[in-house]
C-alpha cells in the first residue's frame, strides 16, 4: 500500500478499497478507482451543482474517468480532481485545471495511477475547471471541460 500527501498535507492511502470509494463517478457509475472526490479533496469539500464531467476519448467518445468540482463555502476553496475509471492503477497523464476568472490557476499534470487534483481559493470568483486521461504511452487520451462558472457565493 502506497500514500500519497493530498491537499493541505492530508495523507491518502493508495491501495485500499472500500465500498464506498467504488461509486466516484456521477449517480450509479461505477469507478474502479479507490477514492471519491470527497476524500481526495478533504472535509467540507461537496460537489457543486453541474460539477462533474466525463473525460471521454477525443477518438471514439469511450469514458476514461471524471472530473469534479468541489466547492468549500467555509474555507472559500475550489478544488478540481480527475479520477480514473480506464487504465486504473497504471501509471499515465492524468490532469487536473481550475482556471479563476482573473486569470490565475492550478494545474496538476504528472504520470498517476489514480487521480490528480488541484484547489485554489476563489470565493466570489468565477471558476472553469477541466481534466484530461492519457492511455499508457499517451497513446489516445480524453478530456471533460466546462465554462466558467460556480462563482464562489
Amino acid at each position: 500500500m502506497g500514500v500519497r500527501v493530498g491537499m493541505f498535507g492530508k495523507v491518502l492511502m493508495v491501495g485500499a478499497l472500500t465500498a464506498a470509494a467504488l461509486t466516484a463517478g456521477p449517480a450509479g457509475a461505477a469507478n474502479a478507482a479507490p477514492y471519491t472526490p470527497q476524500a481526495i479533496c478533504g472535509p467540507g469539500f461537496a460537489v457543486v451543482d453541474d460539477g462533474v464531467r466525463a473525460v471521454r476519448s477525443v477518438f471514439n467518445g469511450e469514458v476514461f474517468g471524471y472530473v469534479y468540482l468541489l466547492y468549500n463555502r467555509a474555507s472559500g476553496y475550489n478544488c478540481v480532481t480527475t479520477i480514473k475509471s480506464k487504465y486504473v492503477g497504471v501509471p499515465s497523464k492524468v490532469t487536473a485545471n481550475l482556471l479563476i476568472q482573473n486569470g490565475a490557476g492550478e494545474l496538476d499534470s504528472k504520470e498517476y495511477k489514480y487521480y490528480a487534483n488541484v484547489a485554489a481559493y476563489a470565493r466570489g470568483r468565477c471558476v472553469a475547471f477541466w481534466g484530461g486521461i492519457h492511455s499508457p504511452g499517451s497513446t489516445v487520451w480524453g478530456e471533460g471541460s466546462r465554462g466558467y462558472g460556480n462563482c464562489g457565493t
